[in-house]
C-alpha cells in the first residue's frame, strides 16, 4: 500500500523514503517501517503511511490486480531498454556473489571428479578396451555437465519468481530486458565453469595423450571445450524451461527429468540407435544429448587412425 500510494513526496525528508537503486522496494519498505533498533519512529512513519494511503485515491474494483494490468501492459518505462538490461545484468551478479556455498560446491565437485577420473584412467596403449572406457568417461562429462546446469536453475529460479512478477506486473522493466539480462549473466559463468570442468577432465584423464602425429593436443582441447560449452547453453536453456514452467524446485526437477532422461536414453551410449523401433527414431533425431554427444566422439577420435 505505501509502495502503490506514493508515500514521502510530501514529507520534510524525503530522501529518507526514496527507495535507492539496486534495492527491492517491498526489503526497503520494510526496512523503514519496521526497524527494532529504531522504534518510535519507524512506528511514527507507519502511522504517516496509513494517513497518506487513507487520503489518496480509493482503487477502484479489483484493485492491485487491475493496476498491476495496466503496469504490465504499459510501455512507458523510466528507464530505456539498455539501461534495463545493465540494472538487472549487475542484479543478478550480485545475487551469484551471495551464493558463495553454491559456488564452492561446484568447484569442489569438479575438483573431486578431476581427481578419481584422473587416477582412474593412466596413460595407456589404445586399443578397443581403451576407447571403451574412454567414451564412457566422454558420456558422462556430457551428462554431468547437462544435469548441473539444468539443476542450477532449477534450484534458484523459483525462489526469486514472486520477486520476477511484482516487479514486472509494476512495470519496473520489460520482460525481454530481463531475459537478455539474465541471460548475459548466466553466459558467463557457464564460459567459466565449463572451462574449468573440461581442464579437470582433458588434462588429468590426458585425452591429448590419445592423439595420433597429425592430431594437436590444443586443437583437440579447444574443440572439446566448444561442444562442451553448446551443451552447456543448451542445458542452461533447459533449466529455464523447466524452472519458469513449474515455480516449484520439487516439481521443477520432475519437468527437468523429464527434458533429460528420454533424450539420453537415445544419445548413442545406452541403447544401439540401430535396434531402436521405428516410432521412436524421431526421438534420436532431436536428441541434443545425442549430436553433442557425436560431436565430442568425432573430435576425440577423427585424427587418430586405426585402432587396434
Amino acid at each position: 500500500a505505501a509502495y502503490f500510494a506514493g508515500v514521502g513526496k510530501d514529507q520534510p525528508e524525503p530522501a529518507k523514503w526514496a527507495c535507492p537503486n539496486l534495492v527491492n522496494p517491498a526489503d526497503f519498505f520494510m526496512r523503514l517501517f519496521v526497524n527494532p533498533k529504531d522504534h518510535e519512529n519507524a512506528a511514527q512513519r507507519r502511522i504517516v503511511a496509513q494517513e497518506s494511503y487513507a487520503s489518496s485515491e480509493k482503487p477502484t474494483e479489483g484493485g492491485a490486480a487491475d493496476g498491476a494490468q495496466m503496469a504490465a501492459s504499459s510501455s512507458t518505462f523510466d528507464r530505456s531498454f539498455p539501461m534495463q538490461v545493465w540494472i538487472l545484468f549487475l542484479r543478478e551478479m550480485v545475487l551469484r556473489k551471495r551464493s558463495a556455498v553454491a559456488f564452492q560446491a561446484t568447484i569442489g565437485r569438479i575438483i573431486m571428479f578431476g581427481i578419481i577420473l584422473g587416477a582412474t584412467f593412466p596413460n595407456v596403449e589404445v586399443d578397443n578396451m581403451v576407447v571403451f572406457s574412454l567414451q564412457g568417461v566422454l558420456f558422462f562429462s556430457v551428462f554431468m555437465q547437462f544435469f548441473d546446469m539444468v539443476m542450477a536453475q532449477v534450484n534458484s529460479i523459483p525462489f526469486l519468481m514472486e520477486i520476477y512478477i511484482r516487479e514486472f506486473r509494476s512495470g519496473c522493466y520489460r520482460l525481454s530486458a530481463f531475459y537478455v539480462a539474465k541471460n548475459l549473466s548466466d553466459v558467463i559463468y557457464d564460459i567459466f565453469f565449463t572451462f574449468f570442468w573440461c581442464c579437470a577432465l582433458y588434462w588429468p584423464i590426458g585425452f591429448g595423450w590419445y592423439q595420433d602425429q597429425n592430431g594437436s593436443t590444443w586443437e583437440n582441447f579447444w574443440g572439446f571445450y566448444m561442444s562442451l560449452l553448446v551443451i552447456t547453453f543448451i542445458a542452461t536453456g533447459a533449466g529455464y524451461t523447466a524452472a519458469f514452467i513449474v515455480p516449484d524446485p520439487q516439481a521443477g526437477f520432475l519437468v527437468a527429468l523429464m527434458l533429460l532422461f528420454p533424450f539420453l536414453i537415445v544419445a548413442g551410449m545406452l541403447v544401439n540407435l540401430n535396434s531402436l523401433p521405428g516410432g521412436f527414431q524421431w526421438l534420436a533425431e532431436i536428441s541434443y544429448l545425442r549430436f553433442g554427444f557425436a560431436q565430442i566422439m568425432r573430435n576425440q577420435w577423427d585424427h587418430f587412425g586405426p585402432i587396434p
